[in-house]
């Protein structure tokens, strides 16, 4: 159901499809309402069904956490066994804790969210969709990975020890992304998505 539009020159462009996954309908519905001007929506109420709906056309994903049959999680896993390039936003109501390392997403939402926070999720999910460069998706989703998990108010030891090496693995990645990155698609990223791979002087 993907929509078709076009460029300033007339040649089609592909438009931006988003999956909603979450089955509480209407709260699936208020999304789709709130991107629908700017992106192709569909919906669906399980992780059963998402995992049978999804393809190729899907850029970003909307989903659910905690779900009957098939957890959100357990999506999020499937798509990224399947290499899936879509980027993935965990909008929930679940309290993060460190079992997220093993759960492959871009962006961690708590529910209730606004329509700020969803459409300007979706934005910055659909402009790093736009890149096809393994290193940089991986830099932003442990960037968001490490940025939930510094909120946590209870850390024992072995936690914190898991933070330190994902802070330094952050490090390894953002130098790897910004040697991806050409000045083109530098200049073409929102500034909150280019500026950690500007140059600076702690290298």
């Amino acid at each position: 159901m993907s929509g078709i539009g076009s460029t300033a020159d007339g040649a089609p462009e592909q438009e931006t499809t988003v999956l909603v996954v979450d089955d509480d309908a209407d709260l699936a519905e208020t999304y789709a309402l709130w991107l629908g001007d700017e992106y192709d929506v569909e919906l669906v109420g399980d992780g059963e069904t998402a995992i049978d709906r999804y393809g190729p056309r899907v850029d970003v994903v909307l989903l659910d956490r905690r779900m009957p049959s098939v957890s959100g999680d357990e999506v999020a896993r499937e798509l990224r066994a399947r290499e899936s390039p879509c980027l993935v936003a965990i909008v929930t109501a679940v309290s993060p804790a460190f079992d997220l390392l093993d759960v492959p997403f871009d962006e961690y939402l708590l529910k209730p969210v606004d329509r700020e926070t969803v459409v300007g999720t979706v934005d910055r999910l659909a402009a790093l969709a736009a890149i096809d460069d393994e290193h940089v998706r991986e830099y932003y989703a442990l960037q968001s990975t490490l940025s939930v998990l510094e909120r946590l108010e209870y850390r024992d030891a072995a936690s914190n020890d898991q933070l330190r090496r994902l802070r330094r693995r952050l490090g390894r990645m953002r130098e790897a992304a910004r040697t991806a990155l050409d000045e083109e698609t530098m200049a073409a990223l929102p500034d909150d998505l280019s500026s950690p791979f500007e140059m600076r002087s702690d290298g």
